[in-house]
């Protein structure tokens, strides 16, 4: 990796962890939208987030009640009121740490999500006063990712694109940036997933209705379920 490229994450890192954080939670509402084979699928519902413990709970509200908890560390509880039932799991893979939120309050956004310690800064060029950095597999993997791509203007991310020898298998897109507890949080993010050459699945994620203290945060902060959950 050459000066430049590591003066520039430097850069970037510098400018997100010298923003004062102005708040230790919040919420947020949301919706959902799916289109799938022609058919759209809409759910909504509120998410809490603790950006100084990454404690995440979201709160679907439609077409069910469903309650999903999880933390830095990958514990994982799925709760579902109507049939009081209660999944547990612990990986990694469900650490909050993968959550949008984490990435933007904690300095992630030069990798939003990459393994850094499995891939590689590959380049990093400026186009039209955006920058693009290129990141790469150092060893070939069993997602059949050859290639990320980053794009940033003002410094902040608003695309990224997943490769295979050469072909976009998924696109994300980040806008409506918002100050969230002095944090620019994207507020709209649209992510394009490419099945086939006919086929793709586009997810529209929205938020909105930012709340730092009411009963709302409150009651979802502090949701407890019920003893006799049963457990799946």
């Amino acid at each position: 990796m050459n000066i430049k490229i590591v003066l520039i994450l430097v850069f970037i890192n510098f400018i997100y962890i010298n923003i004062p954080s102005q708040c230790e939670e919040f919420i947020l509402d949301f919706q959902i939208r799916i289109l799938k084979n022609s058919q759209y699928i809409l759910t909504d519902g509120e998410i809490y987030f603790d950006v100084n413990s990454s404690k995440l709970v979201t709160h679907f509200k439609n077409p069910q009640s469903i309650f999903v908890f999880t933390d830095k560390d990958g514990n994982y509880k799925y709760y579902e009121p109507e049939s009081n039932s209660l999944l547990l799991k612990e990986s990694i893979e469900y650490s909050s740490k993968n959550s949008f939120l984490y990435y933007f309050f904690n300095g992630k956004t030069q990798t939003l999500g990459i393994d850094a310690n499995k891939s590689e800064l590959k380049s990093s060029t400026i186009e039209d006063g955006m920058q693009i950095n290129t990141w790469v597999p150092k060893i070939k993997n069993s997602s059949g990712i050859s290639k990320i791509e980053i794009v940033y203007e003002n410094h902040l991310p608003i695309f990224k694109g997943e490769f295979n020898k050469g072909e976009i298998t998924s696109k994300t897109f980040y806008a409506h940036f918002e100050l969230i507890c002095g944090y620019p949080i994207p507020h709209l993010i649209t992510e394009i997933l490419f099945n086939s050459d006919s086929d793709s699945i586009i997810t529209e994620k929205k938020y909105f209705n930012i709340q730092y203290e009411s009963e709302k945060l409150s009651s979802l902060k502090n949701f407890k379920i019920p003893l006799n959950a049963k457990v799946n």
